[in-house]
């Protein structure tokens, strides 16, 4: 009697299905950090350290930047556009709250070497345009 001995297909290959997962975890990683260091990066701006600063959602927000060398970027509505001077950006800001808007809060992003003076006059243009909160963004001290 001939006994038949079964032997079980194998199949050759490696199991790719874990590897894609993780390959798709690190693109949608690096999608979203990238939004946050891009608007860090544009304007070549050295932000001051702070040991302990406040968390803020960028959601609804405007953004107030100023280089070192004194140059005003101001987005608002997904829209960004180079100002003059601190008397455009209160005009910009009044004519949205003309139109019956509420205004936002707004992140102000002055470079940590810029005269005290400059930080001073972006945050007395965001009170006079009627900006209820202003929050600095600063580096994280580590």
């Amino acid at each position: 009697m001939k006994l038949r001995i079964l032997q079980a297909e194998t199949e050759e290959g490696v199991d790719l299905t874990s590897m894609l997962d993780v390959v798709f975890l690190l693109v949608i990683f690096f999608m979203v950090t990238s939004t946050f260091i891009e608007e860090a990066k544009v304007y070549k701006i050295t932000l001051p350290k702070a040991e302990a600063p406040e968390t803020v959602s960028r959601d609804n927000t405007f953004t107030l930047s100023v280089t070192l060398d004194g140059t005003i970027y101001l987005k608002a509505d997904d829209a960004e556009q180079e100002l003059s001077g601190f008397e455009q950006v209160v005009s910009r800001l009044k004519a949205l709250k003309d139109e019956g808007r509420e205004l936002p809060p707004v992140i102000l992003r002055c470079d940590a070497r810029c005269e005290y003076t400059t930080y001073v006059q972006a945050k007395n243009a965001l009170r006079l345009a009627g900006v209820d909160m202003v929050f600095e963004e600063v580096e994280v001290k580590r």
